[in-house]
C-alpha cells in the first residue's frame, strides 16, 4: 500500500513545482501593460499608444472665434463675408443710458485685452453702452528674394583656417587618398553667398488694409446707431487712435452737432495726421477730444499734438497725463476709465443736451 502511493505522491509533487513558474508568468504577463518600461528585448512596444494632444490657435483674423464662447451674451457679429468680425457689446448697468462708446483696440490685441477691456467693462457702470472691436490683421510682407552667387573655384581660400584640415570636414583616413601630392592638388569647394534683399522693412498699411479697417469701424458705428445710443464717443488706443481720427475726419459730418467726440489713449498717429494735425482737421476744430498719454511713453509726441491743437485753435481739445500700464495689468486699470468717465460727463454729455 505504501509502495503504490509513493509514485503517486512524487508525480503530484513534480506537477506542483512545474505549475509555480507558469502562474508567475501569467501574473507578470498581466502586469506588463501597466508598467512604463515594459519594452521587450527586441525593442517592440505593442499595444501602447502615445497620448493624443490637440492644440488650437486662433490667428489675428480668427481671434474673434473664441469671443463668442467666452462672452456668449456680449459677442456681436458684424460685417459680411470676408470682412465679418466679432465685437463685444456690453450694455449699461444703470437705469438711464447716457450714450454709446466705441472702443478700438491696438493692432494685434483682442477687444477685451488690456486697456480696451478695462474701458469697455467699467464705463457701463456710469451709464454708457460700450462696443469694443479689434483692428484687421497687419499686412505681412512677402519673403525677400534669395540670391545665390557661387564663387569660382580657387577664390574662396580666404576662409581657410590655416591648419591644413579639409574645410568640408571629410576624414580621408583609411580611404587610400591621403597622399601628400593629391591633398595639395585638391581644389577648395566653392563658397555660396546668401544675399537677402534690402527692402525688408515693415510694410506700410496700404489702401486695401485701410479700406477694410474703415469698413469695420463703419459697421461698428452703425451698430451703435441701431441701438439709438444718442451721443457717441470713439475711443482709440495706440494706433487705434489713428483709425478713429481717419474715420472722424471723413465722416464727422454724419454725426448730429454736439453728439460726437473722440478719446485718444497713448495715440500713435501715422502721416499725414502725425505731421499736420491742424492742417488735416482744419482750423477751429470743434469736436471734443480727450488726449490721454503716459509721461513715460514718448511724451514728446504728446507735446507736439498739444502744440498743433493750440495752433489750430481747437476749441474742445483736452490733454491729460495718466499712468497707463501695459500688458495684462492694464486689464485692471481704473484710472483711465475714471478719467474718460469724467470727461464724458462734462464735455460730451453736456454737448449732447442730456
Amino acid at each position: 500500500m505504501f509502495r503504490r502511493s509513493l509514485p503517486i505522491a512524487l508525480i503530484g509533487l513534480c506537477l506542483g513545482v512545474a505549475g509555480v513558474p507558469a502562474i508567475g508568468q501569467q501574473e507578470n504577463a498581466g502586469q506588463a501593460p501597466e508598467g512604463e518600461g515594459n519594452a521587450g528585448g527586441d525593442g517592440d512596444e505593442q499595444g501602447v499608444e502615445p497620448p493624443s494632444i490637440t492644440m488650437v490657435h486662433f490667428g489675428p483674423d480668427h481671434a474673434g472665434g473664441s469671443l463668442a464662447s467666452l462672452y456668449p451674451d456680449q459677442a456681436l457679429e458684424l460685417g459680411q463675408g470676408e470682412n465679418a468680425f466679432t465685437g463685444l457689446l456690453k450694455r449699461e448697468a444703470t437705469s438711464e443710458r447716457h450714450g454709446g462708446v466705441l472702443v478700438v483696440a491696438p493692432s494685434g490685441q483682442s477687444p477685451d485685452q488690456g486697456v480696451a477691456g478695462a474701458v469697455r467693462t467699467q464705463l457701463t457702470d456710469a451709464g454708457w453702452l460700450t462696443l469694443s472691436i479689434a483692428q484687421p490683421s497687419e499686412p505681412v510682407q512677402d519673403l525677400p528674394e534669395r540670391v545665390l552667387e557661387p564663387v569660382p573655384a580657387g577664390e574662396g581660400s580666404e576662409g581657410d583656417d590655416g591648419d591644413g584640415a579639409p574645410q568640408n570636414g571629410n576624414d580621408t583616413e583609411g580611404d587610400g587618398s591621403s597622399g601628400g601630392d593629391q591633398a595639395g592638388e585638391e581644389a577648395d569647394p566653392p563658397d555660396i553667398t546668401l544675399r537677402v534683399a534690402g527692402d525688408s522693412a515693415t510694410p506700410e498699411r496700404g489702401d486695401d488694409w485701410q479700406q477694410r479697417a474703415t469698413d469695420r469701424l463703419a459697421a461698428a458705428v452703425e451698430a451703435l446707431r441701431n441701438e439709438d445710443v444718442g451721443p457717441m464717443a470713439l475711443v482709440g488706443i495706440g494706433d487705434g487712435a489713428d483709425l478713429v481720427l481717419r474715420y472722424a475726419s471723413a465722416n464727422g459730418a454724419t454725426f448730429p452737432p454736439g453728439q460726437f467726440g473722440m478719446v485718444w489713449i497713448n495715440a500713435r498717429l501715422r502721416p499725414p495726421f502725425s505731421d499736420g494735425l491742424a492742417a488735416e482737421l482744419g482750423e477751429d476744430y470743434s469736436v471734443p477730444i480727450l488726449d490721454l498719454y503716459d509721461r513715460g511713453l514718448e511724451p514728446g509726441r504728446a507735446e507736439q499734438r498739444s502744440a498743433a491743437a493750440r495752433r489750430g485753435g481747437f476749441s474742445a481739445y483736452t490733454q491729460s497725463a495718466v499712468p497707463i500700464p501695459g500688458g495684462g495689468a492694464a486689464r485692471e486699470q481704473r484710472r483711465v476709465s475714471a478719467r474718460i468717465r469724467g470727461w464724458l460727463s462734462d464735455d460730451l454729455k453736456s454737448a449732447g443736451g442730456q
